[in-house]
């Protein structure tokens, strides 16, 4: 099986890169191109095939109407208009994901693509790796597992979630806390505080009157807040709260706090929380149809002998866990399908322990999920059952999608077992590619930079004069006027004195700072209307990164590039010995 994941692996990274380069059809190859011309009849009156009159003929390509169309043959099997268009949309994720767009359709290319695949398939096919145990295994348990997820999605189709749980999950998302809060050092001081507010203080005055005496930290006006930005203990603490009640003193690091709950409210737009929140409530929603279905398929379709179940001590010294793996009691019986041995039951009680069955029986954790093992086994098989009563294995989406399996699996086991062992990289043509490619490894210069923000040019370049003069930093940045407070506006750039690639900053920074030197000062103009002072503290060059730190990821590009190189060789092989037409003349 570990195998058959490397496979898999192999031909995500291959179909693509494939799909990129177009392989022209060998001269040997039937090219069939639309023609007006009348062939030669043969004796029998019939025209053969090759001396068939021939047309040309325009259809959209996207209509469905023509999916059925075949573009070309492969060994007298045709590829359809409708496996180009699902090979067009699949190549046009893989733009997306890469931020690519309005890249010029070849369907050409594409179509070539589809034919190598067909043609190593056909040998992989004539090879008998299909008949593979490791393939066979993949193949099977796919068929299954697809089985039993159709029938779940026909459940869940058109299911809604619970519009009053939506709300709520919305609600709790969003909420916010307006609360007033203060700080005081002394705990004493701040049960005080609570006790005048108890016998009948407003919490404002006696707020305001120890913040004016700088016995108490903290601001006159509440602020609207989320639960998620305060710690947990204090959330927790206001999440118990009433508007407009006073919580009981909170120990906040060496101080203490108490708060004031204002206000509750819930902004409505926020978008992306809706979404959450409908997505939570749907899952909720699939939980329980799907608990309820299993439990209807478990009474339609299982009889358990409750009786043998009890009895069966899988920790017990005796028989031990050994001999009730063999044991082929049933213990389920099944309509309409396999029975559940006691063997089943403990095979699929093994590969609940990560850590072993053997350390699981000795902490006593075997027995106790039995019941839950032995469900999960009657789950399955009633799926089965029930999928096949309904006909989905007879359905035609069912068969593509185990066709499309079969193929994807043998293509990959074809390609990791019959072409990827003759792909070679070496030591030598990793250090030559990265020598060749050097400047495709190499880390981006940085600069540690600290920075002032002005409303008005003229104040920048007064204090960016300052600054240039050797006046301390820390002292501009208390006596500067006109400096842009940071808690009026959410487009400020920070800089925190921290090491920064310059390859990451905006455009208007990155040209600004491209060549400073230490103690440097400049000036950057943003497109919101601020003018930043900035000072220059480190800058750390630009430097290649080390072969030995970049080995893994040439291997890999050079063991695509090769392998693809080597399936297009044997593309070119297989087309002389399986015969290839093609239809489609062009785009």
């Amino acid at each position: 099986m570990k195998k058959i994941i490397q496979s898999m692996a192999v031909v995500s990274g291959l179909v693509m890169a494939v799909a990129t380069s177009a392989i022209a059809a060998d001269a040997k190859t039937e090219d069939v191109k639309p023609s007006a011309v009348t062939g030669t009849e043969a004796a029998n009156g019939k025209p053969n095939e090759a001396e068939e009159s021939q047309i040309a003929v325009k259809f959209p390509i996207f209509a469905a109407s023509f999916d059925k169309t075949p573009l070309a043959a492969v060994n007298d099997e045709p590829i359809l208009l409708e496996e180009l268009k699902a090979a067009l949309a699949g190549l046009h994720q893989q733009q997306a994901s890469e931020g690519k767009s309005g890249i010029k359709k070849d369907y050409m290319k594409v179509l070539n693509r589809l034919i190598n695949t067909r043609l190593i398939l056909a040998e992989a096919t004539n090879m008998g790796i299909e008949e593979t145990p490791e393939v066979k295994t993949a193949i099977d348990a796919y068929k299954m597992d697809h089985l039993r997820d159709m029938l779940k999605m026909k459940q869940l189709k058109d299911l809604k979630p619970d519009s009053k749980l939506v709300e709520q999950f919305y609600k709790d998302a969003v909420k916010e806390w307006k609360i007033r809060s203060v700080k005081l050092d002394k705990k004493e001081d701040a049960e005080t505080l609570v006790k005048q507010i108890a016998a009948g203080g407003k919490f404002d005055e006696l707020a305001d009157k120890l913040i004016d005496g700088k016995k108490a930290e903290g601001i006159k006006e509440g602020q609207y807040i989320q639960p998620k930005a305060l710690l947990p203990y204090v959330a927790n603490a206001v999440s118990m709260m009433k508007v407009g009640s006073v919580s009981p003193v909170i120990p906040v690091g060496p101080a203490f706090t108490v708060i004031k709950l204002e206000d509750v409210r819930y902004p409505a737009g926020d978008v992306q929380a809706k979404e959450a929140a409908e997505k939570k409530a749907l899952e909720i929603k699939q939980t329980e149809i799907l608990t309820k279905y299993n439990k209807d398929l478990a009474k339609k379709y299982a009889t358990v002998n409750e009786k043998l179940l009890k009895q069966l001590n899988f920790e017990a010294a005796k028989p031990g866990f050994k001999v009730l793996a063999k044991d082929k009691r049933v213990v389920v019986k099944m309509k309409g399908g396999e029975a559940i041995t006691v063997a089943d039951l403990a095979d699929a009680l093994a590969g609940r322990f990560y850590h072993g069955i053997d350390e699981a029986i000795k902490q006593k954790e075997v027995n106790s999920v039995k019941r839950v093992a032995l469900d999960n086994l009657i789950y399955r098989v009633a799926f089965i059952t029930e999928a096949k009563s309904q006909g989905i294995d007879q359905s035609a989406e069912y068969k593509h999608d185990v066709n499309e399996y079969r193929n994807s699996i043998v293509f990959g086991q074809f390609i990791s077992t019959v072409v990827a062992p003759d792909v070679k990289v070496s030591d030598d043509d990793i250090a030559a590619y990265y020598k060749e490619h050097l400047n495709d490894y190499t880390i981006p210069a940085m600069v540690k930079a600290q920075g002032l923000v002005f409303q008005k040019k003229n104040a920048a370049e007064e204090n960016m004069e300052k600054l240039k003069k050797g006046i301390d930093f820390d002292w501009v940045k208390n006596n500067a006027e006109g400096q842009v407070d940071k808690a009026q506006s959410e487009h400020l750039l920070e800089f925190s004195g921290k090491l920064l690639s310059i390859a990451t900053m905006p455009d208007g920074i990155r040209e600004t700072v491209q060549d400073a030197k230490e103690d440097d000062v400049r000036m950057y103009a943003s497109p919101e209307g601020y003018f930043y002072v900035l000072q220059v503290k480190k800058v750390v060059p630009a430097t290649h990164s080390p072969l030995e730190k970049e080995r893994k990821r040439i291997f890999n590009e050079m063991f695509a590039s090769k392998l693809n190189k080597t399936v297009d060789q044997w593309s070119e092989k297989l087309k002389k010995a399986y015969p290839v037409k093609i239809y489609l003349t062009g785009n």
